[in-house]
């Protein structure tokens, strides 16, 4: 879609893709991935910013997929956390539960930890999708 070629360009989540097809880091300094592949973390480059100069934290992350999944949105790709197989996706999609309880926190202010439901090793793959990108709150 061309407005989504849009955001991609103004835009840039964890990871990103090389013109090899290779994922690579975007906004994310490194990742790991622990607990059998459940848990991902990620710590973001120091002195990012946002264009009004505010920088960007780990926060704007954990607020942008919370955004994301929330009914009260009307977002109609908030499905794709829970393919990504992020703990209460489903359940917050669904009304079950509330966006807080999406399985993703800041750790500080540039370190974010997800919690997975299961191994999912195309994990990254989807971190360059728009709707994992940050947001920020003002």
């Amino acid at each position: 879609m061309p407005g989504d070629i849009i955001v991609n360009d103004m835009f840039e989540g964890f990871v990103i893709e090389n013109s090899d097809g290779q994922i690579i880091p975007g906004q994310a300094d490194s990742w790991r991935f622990s607990d059998g592949g459940k848990t991902v973390t990620f710590v973001l480059k120091d002195g990012l910013k946002w264009s009004n100069g505010d920088p960007v934290t780990a926060a704007d992350f954990v607020f942008g997929w919370q955004r994301a999944v929330s009914p009260k949105t009307g977002n109609n790709t908030g499905f794709v956390f829970s393919t990504a197989n992020i703990v209460n996706a489903s359940e917050i999609l669904s009304g079950d539960k509330v966006p807080s309880e999406l399985g993703i926190k800041a750790l500080d202010e540039r370190t974010v930890e997800i919690s997975l439901s299961k191994p999912t090793p195309y994990f990254n793959e989807f971190n360059e999708f728009n709707e994992f990108n940050e947001f920020n709150e003002y």
